[in-house]
């Protein structure tokens, strides 16, 4: 599924409506819950940069959006997500954000400034696996547009705090290599609401 729109607050409305339709299927999940659940949606944001960035009929306390959205890819981030990964992947401690911004800057049509976060000889048994999965830098249109894979995505909770973080890191390296922020591509594999949250989010919806 295919979901486009100018600003991520937009967005992510839109993918929430289409969540919780009556026709999308429960699942069950390793939480011990059921979950609503679409698979590969992909949602496009022509502006990520521009307001509003934040729905009005986002649930959550400002001070918790605003916390993770600043420690989800800040270097050494003090939550149990392991995102410094961008800056030492691996036994040989790969800084990979600077070897694609050096790439880019070297070559601005590379397809090739990636960056993986996933650790398979680990992350398939850990209880805290990193959602975020992979990156793709790429400049197109003389602007740093950004596309992430996720393999799942609480579309409730984090989704739009993912969101936000992801663009406010794809402005870093726009503002790094000295153009304007493009296109926000955001891809969750599993897409999905939990039962708890499901009714607060029919109610926010209907009115």
């Amino acid at each position: 599924m295919e979901i486009k729109g100018k600003t991520l607050a937009e967005v992510w409305e839109k993918s929430i409506k289409e969540l919780i339709k009556d026709d999308v299927p429960w699942i069950p999940t390793q939480h011990g819950v059921m979950a609503k659940e679409l698979c590969n949606v992909i949602m496009i944001v022509e502006n990520p940069l521009e307001e509003p960035r934040v729905s009005a009929k986002y649930a959550f306390p400002e001070q918790f959006r605003k916390g993770y959205s600043k420690y989800v890819f800040e270097k050494y981030s003090p939550t149990e997500i392991i995102y410094e990964r961008l800056y030492e992947y691996g036994s040989n401690k790969v800084n990979q954000v600077k070897n694609c911004l050096e790439l880019l800057q070297k070559e601005w049509y590379s397809r090739r400034a990636v960056i993986v976060l996933w650790r398979p000889e680990e992350d398939i048994f850990s209880p805290y696996p990193p959602c975020i999965c992979f990156l793709q830098i790429m400049i197109r249109s003389n602007a740093v547009e950004l596309s992430v894979v996720l393999r799942s995505n609480d579309a409730w909770l984090s989704a739009l705090p993912d969101m936000i973080a992801l663009s406010n890191f794809q402005k870093k390296v726009a503002q790094h290599i000295g153009l304007k922020c493009g296109r926000y591509v955001h891809h969750a594999i599993s897409y999905h609401i939990y039962e708890y949250d499901y009714p607060k989010a029919k109610e926010v919806f209907s009115e």
